[in-house]
């Protein structure tokens, strides 16, 4: 799974290759940062703040406003679980099917949304029981890494550079392959 601000991606692969229809796309984290504005501009105007501003406070857990720093941490743990419970687990019911999870024993965690402890938590109660979950080094970079490895695959035996580009909706990441 890649736990993306803009989309959370999953893919499901076995001894025999990819598994083409346990692969989806979905709402990311936005999603939460969503339900944190509407909450907090329920009690402050947030006119001012951009997605990326509020981003960043969702990522610290603090914000600052009117000269004063706001605690988010209760917003933003309300936000994961509504996030987790109204988008996350009704979508991966529809495309991990049980028989998926037969065979799968091991899950990977990439992307930014590694970064957050009560989204790890959801995950691991759903399938924390069926299969062993990992979080990646540098979870922010592998997507951009398998989109370079799959790159390779176009390019083998041509004069083209492979690159891996991972266009999401705070930054972009671009990875080239590095001749040894």
């Amino acid at each position: 799974m890649s736990l993306g601000f803009g989309t959370l991606e999953t893919g499901l692969s076995t001894d025999e290759g990819v598994v083409e229809h346990a692969m989806t796309s979905i709402q990311g984290l936005h999603y939460a940062v969503n339900i944190l504005r509407e909450e907090l501009q329920q009690e402050h105007d947030l006119a001012f703040q951009s997605v990326q501003q509020l981003d960043d406070a969702f990522r610290d857990g603090y914000l600052y406003i009117n000269r004063r720093k706001t605690d988010l941490s209760a917003y933003r743990k309300r936000a994961i679980q509504a996030y987790y419970t109204e988008i996350v687990s009704p979508s991966l019911r529809l495309i991990i099917s049980d028989k998926n999870l037969k065979k799968t024993n091991q899950i990977f965690l990439c992307g930014g949304g590694v970064n957050y402890h009560d989204l790890l938590e959801c995950i691991n109660q759903e399938f924390g029981e069926i299969a062993d979950i990992h979080t990646v080094d540098e979870p922010e970079t592998l997507a951009v890494q398998g989109y370079l490895l799959n790159s390779l695959r176009f390019t083998a035996g041509s004069t083209k550079t492979p690159v891996g580009i991972d266009m999401g909706n705070i930054q972009t990441r671009v990875a080239i392959l590095q001749e040894s």
